[in-house]
């Protein structure tokens, strides 16, 4: 086998080494599952601010019944009214602040729709669950509120009418409060991969002196 190939080789192995490790099944508290029990950091999360809109079309799954709007920021959540009611959500991680600021904008859906926050997935048949905000009514609002640090949460849209009465949209929204994964391919901050990257930079400079030794 030539030098060059046996280079190429060896450099190929120090680049798949770490991507192989971040590829690995990842265990219910973000570390790397391994037979021999080691935990692996998790990627690293860069704040975000989560952007986008939403509409209702009439083909949305339906939650029964549909929330009560007091009219007053942060109420508790109380049920209303009776049938099935259109909904459609935004997953979203918090960062560590404990807080979340979200700017909404029904636009033409106008008092058609309202939104809430829970904590976890929503759960349209028990739709007071997890329960975190809401704005108590169908409006437009700029609003800041606290939020359970570095967890998943949901931004539930619901419609006002039975459906399938509600056909509107966009519905503008901004969540500044959360994180985004910002793990690269190949993950320099994970301290095994550094290790057999360098291992096998070693033998390739070894290698490259035993050629010209020859």
């Amino acid at each position: 086998m030539s030098f060059a190939n046996s280079l190429s080789k060896v450099l190929a192995v120090g680049v798949l080494a770490p991507i192989m490790v971040a590829s690995a099944q990842v265990n219910d508290v973000g570390g790397i599952a391994s037979g021999g029990g080691v935990s692996m950091p998790s990627p690293m999360v860069a704040a975000a601010v989560s952007a986008g809109s939403l509409s209702l079309t009439g083909a949305e799954s339906t939650m029964s019944p549909r929330f009560f709007r007091s009219g007053t920021p942060g109420d508790a959540c109380s049920t209303f009214s009776s049938g099935n009611f259109q909904y459609t959500t935004v997953p979203f991680q918090t960062d560590g602040s404990g807080s979340l600021r979200a700017i909404v904008d029904p636009q033409t859906c106008d008092t058609g729709v309202f939104v809430t926050f829970h904590v976890g997935a929503f759960n349209p048949s028990s739709i007071c669950s997890g329960y975190q905000w809401s704005f108590g009514s169908s409006q437009a609002f700029d609003q800041t509120f606290s939020v359970p640090a570095s967890t998943a949460m949901t931004m539930v849209l619901s419609g006002v009418a039975n459906a399938p009465g509600v056909n509107c949209g966009p519905v503008a929204y901004s969540l500044d409060g959360t994180v985004n994964a910002a793990a690269s391919a190949i993950p320099v901050n994970n301290p095994w991969a550094l290790v057999v990257l360098a291992a096998l930079v070693g033998i390739a400079g070894w290698r490259l002196r035993s050629f010209r030794q020859a």
